[in-house]
């Protein structure tokens, strides 16, 4: 029996699993900073968040290892300034999220 066929399919697997982690990822952080600019009164520019750093980190419970993604933004206070935030999600968790007020 050949193994090519099964070692493809099973790699398209893999990458898929990979992919929808990751967007399930994307999508719970730009829910956290939609969350946290609406509770600083500001709003979240490009509606958009971006996955700036990836690494393997012991769970907060002490119980293993997790992925731990760090994403970056971009807000307003007024509309004509820019502030950099960033927020780190352990696994699926948010775990800290950092708003850094553009000074004037």
């Amino acid at each position: 029996m050949e193994r090519t066929p099964l070692f493809f399919l099973l790699a398209i697997g893999a990458v898929l699993l990979v992919w929808q982690t990751a967007m399930r990822a994307r999508e719970a952080a730009l829910r956290a900073a939609h969350d946290a600019c609406r509770k600083m009164s500001v709003q979240l520019l490009d509606d958009t968040v971006a996955c700036a750093r990836l690494r393997l980190v012991r769970a907060a419970n002490g119980r293993g290892w997790c992925l731990q993604r760090t994403f970056v933004f971009e807000f307003s206070s007024t509309g004509n300034n820019r502030g950099a935030g960033s927020l780190l999600l352990e696994g699926g968790e948010v775990t800290l999220i950092d708003l850094r007020l553009p000074q004037p």
